[in-house]
Protein backbone atom coordinates (compact mmCIF):
# COMPACT_ATOMS: atom_id res chain seq x y z
CA UNK A 1 0.00 0.00 0.00
CA UNK A 2 1.08 3.57 -0.65
CA UNK A 3 1.73 5.81 2.32
CA UNK A 4 -1.48 7.81 1.70
CA UNK A 5 -3.50 4.60 1.56
CA UNK A 6 -2.02 3.40 4.82
CA UNK A 7 -2.79 6.77 6.42
CA UNK A 8 -6.42 6.67 5.31
CA UNK A 9 -6.74 3.08 6.48
CA UNK A 10 -5.38 3.95 9.92
CA UNK A 11 -7.62 7.00 10.24
CA UNK A 12 -10.76 4.98 9.47
CA UNK A 13 -9.52 2.14 11.68
CA UNK A 14 -9.04 4.44 14.66
CA UNK A 15 -12.47 6.05 14.19
CA UNK A 16 -13.99 2.58 14.27
CA UNK A 17 -11.90 1.70 17.34
CA UNK A 18 -13.21 4.79 19.13
CA UNK A 19 -16.82 3.92 18.27
CA UNK A 20 -17.15 6.99 16.06
CA UNK A 21 -18.42 4.97 13.11
CA UNK A 22 -22.14 4.23 13.31
CA UNK A 23 -22.15 1.31 10.87
CA UNK A 24 -21.58 -2.08 12.45
CA UNK A 25 -21.85 -0.95 16.06
CA UNK A 26 -19.94 -2.92 18.70
CA UNK A 27 -19.28 -5.79 16.29
CA UNK A 28 -17.31 -3.49 14.01
CA UNK A 29 -15.50 -2.08 17.02
CA UNK A 30 -14.60 -5.58 18.18
CA UNK A 31 -13.23 -6.38 14.73
CA UNK A 32 -11.09 -3.23 14.86
CA UNK A 33 -9.66 -4.29 18.24
CA UNK A 34 -8.97 -7.85 17.11
CA UNK A 35 -7.30 -6.45 13.99
CA UNK A 36 -4.80 -4.61 16.20
CA UNK A 37 -3.93 -7.84 18.00
CA UNK A 38 -3.23 -9.70 14.76
CA UNK A 39 -1.63 -6.96 12.65
CA UNK A 40 0.72 -5.74 15.37
CA UNK A 41 2.89 -8.68 14.32
CA UNK A 42 3.86 -6.46 11.38
CA UNK A 43 6.44 -4.11 12.91
CA UNK A 44 5.81 -1.30 10.43
CA UNK A 45 2.07 -1.31 11.12
CA UNK A 46 2.73 -1.64 14.83
CA UNK A 47 4.76 1.58 14.80
CA UNK A 48 2.21 3.41 12.66
CA UNK A 49 -0.66 2.42 14.96
CA UNK A 50 1.25 3.82 17.92
CA UNK A 51 1.99 7.06 16.06
CA UNK A 52 -1.69 7.55 15.24
CA UNK A 53 -2.65 6.97 18.89
CA UNK A 54 -4.37 3.58 18.88
CA UNK A 55 -3.18 3.00 22.43
CA UNK A 56 -5.47 5.60 24.04
CA UNK A 57 -8.90 4.19 23.09
CA UNK A 58 -7.63 0.72 24.06
CA UNK A 59 -6.76 1.89 27.56
CA UNK A 60 -10.10 3.67 27.87
CA UNK A 61 -11.83 0.39 27.03
CA UNK A 62 -9.98 -1.33 29.87
CA UNK A 63 -11.46 1.19 32.29
CA UNK A 64 -15.01 0.48 31.07
CA UNK A 65 -15.03 -3.10 32.36
CA UNK A 66 -17.74 -3.86 34.93
CA UNK A 67 -16.63 -6.71 37.25
CA UNK A 68 -20.14 -7.07 38.70
CA UNK A 69 -21.67 -8.24 35.41
CA UNK A 70 -21.90 -11.95 34.68
CA UNK A 71 -21.98 -13.51 31.22
CA UNK A 72 -25.36 -13.17 29.52
CA UNK A 73 -26.76 -16.60 28.76
CA UNK A 74 -30.38 -15.67 28.05
CA UNK A 75 -32.14 -13.20 25.80
CA UNK A 76 -34.35 -11.87 28.57
CA UNK A 77 -32.06 -9.03 29.60
CA UNK A 78 -32.39 -5.29 29.33
CA UNK A 79 -30.67 -3.15 26.71
CA UNK A 80 -28.58 -1.63 29.50
CA UNK A 81 -27.36 -5.07 30.58
CA UNK A 82 -26.51 -5.95 26.99
CA UNK A 83 -24.60 -2.69 26.65
CA UNK A 84 -22.52 -3.39 29.75
CA UNK A 85 -21.90 -6.95 28.61
CA UNK A 86 -20.72 -5.64 25.23
CA UNK A 87 -18.38 -3.21 27.00
CA UNK A 88 -16.88 -6.15 28.91
CA UNK A 89 -16.33 -8.11 25.70
CA UNK A 90 -14.59 -5.10 24.13
CA UNK A 91 -12.46 -4.61 27.27
CA UNK A 92 -11.36 -8.25 27.21
CA UNK A 93 -10.32 -7.97 23.57
CA UNK A 94 -8.59 -4.65 24.29
CA UNK A 95 -6.27 -6.29 26.84
CA UNK A 96 -4.93 -8.67 24.20
CA UNK A 97 -4.71 -5.92 21.59
CA UNK A 98 -2.85 -3.59 23.94
CA UNK A 99 -0.31 -6.30 24.82
CA UNK A 100 0.29 -6.94 21.12
CA UNK A 101 0.49 -3.25 20.23
CA UNK A 102 3.32 -2.45 22.65
CA UNK A 103 5.07 -5.77 22.06
CA UNK A 104 4.32 -7.27 25.48
CA UNK A 105 2.61 -10.34 23.99
CA UNK A 106 4.73 -13.49 23.49
CA UNK A 107 6.79 -13.23 20.33
CA UNK A 108 6.01 -9.55 19.84
CA UNK A 109 8.43 -6.75 18.99
CA UNK A 110 8.78 -4.74 22.20
CA UNK A 111 8.54 -0.97 21.73
CA UNK A 112 10.52 0.33 24.71
CA UNK A 113 9.05 3.84 24.93
CA UNK A 114 5.51 2.42 24.77
CA UNK A 115 6.08 -0.28 27.40
CA UNK A 116 7.76 2.25 29.69
CA UNK A 117 4.74 4.55 29.31
CA UNK A 118 2.43 1.64 30.17
CA UNK A 119 4.52 0.89 33.25
CA UNK A 120 3.82 4.47 34.31
CA UNK A 121 0.13 4.51 33.35
CA UNK A 122 -0.86 1.14 34.80
CA UNK A 123 2.03 0.91 37.30
CA UNK A 124 4.69 -1.70 36.59
CA UNK A 125 3.17 -4.61 38.58
CA UNK A 126 -0.18 -4.24 36.79
CA UNK A 127 1.38 -3.68 33.35
CA UNK A 128 3.23 -6.99 33.79
CA UNK A 129 -0.17 -8.72 33.82
CA UNK A 130 -0.96 -7.72 30.21
CA UNK A 131 0.42 -10.90 28.56
CA UNK A 132 -1.54 -13.06 31.02
CA UNK A 133 -4.11 -15.20 29.19
CA UNK A 134 -6.53 -14.66 32.08
CA UNK A 135 -7.51 -11.17 30.96
CA UNK A 136 -10.20 -10.91 33.63
CA UNK A 137 -7.56 -10.53 36.34
CA UNK A 138 -6.10 -7.26 35.08
CA UNK A 139 -9.57 -5.91 34.20
CA UNK A 140 -10.89 -6.69 37.67
CA UNK A 141 -7.89 -5.00 39.26
CA UNK A 142 -8.09 -1.85 37.13
CA UNK A 143 -11.76 -1.42 38.00
CA UNK A 144 -11.46 -2.03 41.74
CA UNK A 145 -9.77 -0.53 44.78
CA UNK A 146 -6.72 -2.63 45.64
CA UNK A 147 -4.05 -2.23 48.32
CA UNK A 148 -1.58 -5.10 48.30
CA UNK A 149 2.15 -5.25 49.04
CA UNK A 150 2.99 -5.22 45.31
CA UNK A 151 -0.07 -3.52 43.82
CA UNK A 152 -1.98 -0.36 44.66
CA UNK A 153 -4.85 0.90 42.50
CA UNK A 154 -7.90 3.01 43.33
CA UNK A 155 -10.58 5.34 41.99
CA UNK A 156 -8.42 8.44 42.23
CA UNK A 157 -5.70 6.75 40.15
CA UNK A 158 -8.30 5.85 37.51
CA UNK A 159 -9.35 9.49 37.34
CA UNK A 160 -5.74 10.62 37.06
CA UNK A 161 -5.17 8.15 34.23
CA UNK A 162 -8.27 9.31 32.36
CA UNK A 163 -7.11 12.93 32.71
CA UNK A 164 -3.66 11.97 31.46
CA UNK A 165 -5.14 10.30 28.37
CA UNK A 166 -7.22 13.44 27.77
CA UNK A 167 -3.96 15.42 27.81
CA UNK A 168 -2.32 13.01 25.35
CA UNK A 169 -5.27 13.33 22.95
CA UNK A 170 -5.82 17.05 23.41
CA UNK A 171 -6.23 19.02 20.16
CA UNK A 172 -5.69 15.86 18.16
CA UNK A 173 -7.49 15.39 14.86
CA UNK A 174 -7.94 11.91 13.33
CA UNK A 175 -5.16 12.44 10.76
CA UNK A 176 -2.47 13.47 13.28
CA UNK A 177 0.57 11.19 13.30
CA UNK A 178 3.18 11.95 15.94
CA UNK A 179 6.68 10.77 16.59
CA UNK A 180 6.54 7.96 19.18
CA UNK A 181 8.66 9.89 21.71
CA UNK A 182 6.33 12.88 21.35
CA UNK A 183 3.28 10.64 21.70
CA UNK A 184 4.36 9.43 25.13
CA UNK A 185 6.03 12.63 26.35
CA UNK A 186 3.27 13.45 28.91
CA UNK A 187 4.21 10.32 30.89
CA UNK A 188 7.94 10.88 31.31
CA UNK A 189 7.80 12.50 34.73
CA UNK A 190 4.31 11.46 35.81
CA UNK A 191 3.63 9.98 39.25
CA UNK A 192 0.28 9.09 40.77
CA UNK A 193 -0.57 11.17 43.82
CA UNK A 194 -1.72 8.03 45.66
CA UNK A 195 1.64 6.26 45.39
CA UNK A 196 4.03 9.13 44.73
CA UNK A 197 5.14 9.18 48.37
CA UNK A 198 5.05 5.40 48.90
CA UNK A 199 8.35 3.72 49.67
CA UNK A 200 8.76 0.90 47.15
CA UNK A 201 11.72 -1.40 47.63
CA UNK A 202 12.26 -4.49 45.53
CA UNK A 203 8.84 -4.05 43.95
CA UNK A 204 7.08 -4.03 47.33
CA UNK A 205 5.24 -1.13 48.96
CA UNK A 206 6.90 -1.22 52.36
CA UNK A 207 4.03 0.43 54.24
CA UNK A 208 1.63 -2.26 53.00
CA UNK A 209 4.01 -5.03 54.00
CA UNK A 210 4.48 -3.61 57.49
CA UNK A 211 0.71 -3.27 57.94
CA UNK A 212 -0.12 -6.77 56.74
CA UNK A 213 2.87 -8.63 58.12
CA UNK A 214 2.78 -12.40 57.67
CA UNK A 215 -0.39 -12.20 55.53
CA UNK A 216 1.54 -10.19 52.95
CA UNK A 217 4.14 -12.86 52.26
CA UNK A 218 1.97 -14.91 49.91
CA UNK A 219 1.48 -11.83 47.71
CA UNK A 220 5.21 -11.10 47.32
CA UNK A 221 6.56 -13.14 44.38
CA UNK A 222 10.21 -13.19 45.56
CA UNK A 223 10.64 -12.68 49.32
CA UNK A 224 14.46 -13.18 49.33
CA UNK A 225 14.76 -10.55 46.57
CA UNK A 226 12.69 -8.16 48.70
CA UNK A 227 14.85 -8.92 51.73
CA UNK A 228 18.10 -8.24 49.89
CA UNK A 229 16.70 -4.99 48.49
CA UNK A 230 15.75 -3.90 52.01
CA UNK A 231 19.22 -4.77 53.33
CA UNK A 232 20.88 -2.75 50.58
CA UNK A 233 18.56 0.22 51.22
CA UNK A 234 19.14 0.19 54.99
CA UNK A 235 22.89 -0.32 54.59
CA UNK A 236 23.12 2.53 52.04
CA UNK A 237 21.11 4.84 54.32
CA UNK A 238 23.41 4.14 57.24
CA UNK A 239 26.50 4.68 55.09
CA UNK A 240 25.14 7.93 53.68
CA UNK A 241 24.32 9.27 57.13
CA UNK A 242 27.65 8.20 58.59
CA UNK A 243 25.87 6.37 61.41
CA UNK A 244 28.18 3.41 61.81
CA UNK A 245 28.29 2.10 65.38
CA UNK A 246 32.07 1.63 65.35
CA UNK A 247 32.86 5.19 64.30
CA UNK A 248 30.04 7.46 65.48
CA UNK A 249 29.60 8.44 69.13
CA UNK A 250 26.14 8.14 70.63
CA UNK A 251 23.90 11.18 70.26
CA UNK A 252 20.33 12.08 71.07
CA UNK A 253 17.33 10.79 69.10
CA UNK A 254 16.67 14.06 67.30
CA UNK A 255 20.15 14.29 65.86
CA UNK A 256 20.04 10.64 64.79
CA UNK A 257 16.71 10.96 62.99
CA UNK A 258 17.81 14.17 61.25
CA UNK A 259 20.77 12.35 59.74
CA UNK A 260 18.69 9.47 58.36
CA UNK A 261 16.22 9.37 55.48
CA UNK A 262 12.69 9.98 56.84
CA UNK A 263 11.58 6.62 55.40
CA UNK A 264 14.51 4.76 56.94
CA UNK A 265 12.60 3.50 59.98
CA UNK A 266 9.90 2.03 57.73
CA UNK A 267 12.47 0.03 55.76
CA UNK A 268 14.30 -1.06 58.89
CA UNK A 269 11.03 -2.17 60.47
CA UNK A 270 10.26 -4.29 57.39
CA UNK A 271 13.69 -5.92 57.51
CA UNK A 272 13.32 -6.76 61.18
CA UNK A 273 9.83 -8.13 60.53
CA UNK A 274 11.17 -10.48 57.86
CA UNK A 275 13.81 -11.74 60.27
CA UNK A 276 11.26 -12.30 63.04
CA UNK A 277 8.96 -14.20 60.69
CA UNK A 278 11.88 -16.54 59.92
CA UNK A 279 11.21 -16.59 56.19
CA UNK A 280 14.64 -15.40 55.01
CA UNK A 281 16.94 -17.63 57.03
CA UNK A 282 19.38 -18.10 54.13
CA UNK A 283 19.54 -14.35 53.49
CA UNK A 284 19.86 -13.64 57.22
CA UNK A 285 23.09 -15.64 57.31
CA UNK A 286 24.69 -13.52 54.60
CA UNK A 287 27.46 -11.16 55.71
CA UNK A 288 25.75 -7.92 54.64
CA UNK A 289 22.53 -8.83 56.43
CA UNK A 290 24.34 -9.68 59.66
CA UNK A 291 26.34 -6.44 59.52
CA UNK A 292 23.20 -4.39 58.79
CA UNK A 293 21.19 -5.92 61.65
CA UNK A 294 24.15 -5.36 63.98
CA UNK A 295 24.24 -1.71 62.92
CA UNK A 296 20.52 -1.30 63.62
CA UNK A 297 20.93 -2.72 67.12
CA UNK A 298 23.69 -0.23 67.87
CA UNK A 299 22.22 2.96 66.48
CA UNK A 300 22.81 6.02 68.66
CA UNK A 301 20.09 6.81 71.17
CA UNK A 302 16.75 5.04 71.48
CA UNK A 303 15.95 4.57 67.83
CA UNK A 304 12.39 3.63 66.88
CA UNK A 305 13.34 0.36 65.22
CA UNK A 306 14.36 -2.48 67.52
CA UNK A 307 15.28 -5.87 66.07
CA UNK A 308 15.06 -8.20 69.00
Amino acid sequence: LANDSVSNLLIDWKLCLEGSVSEGGDLARLSAIEGIEHLSKNESLQIEMLKVGFIWPLIRLLLCFDPTVEDISTTSVSMEEKSVHSANILATAAVRALAALVGAAPGGKKIAVATEALDTMLTKPIAKMLPNKRTGEILLLLNSNVEEPCRIWNVSMRKELEALIDTAEKDRTPNVRRDIEEEFAPFQDFKYASIGTELNIGGVYVRMFNNQGKDALSKIPDVPLFARALIEYVDASLAKSGLHPTTVPRSDDQQTNERLDPKFSMAAEALCLLVKLEVINDVAEEELCIATLFALLHLPGHFDVVCE
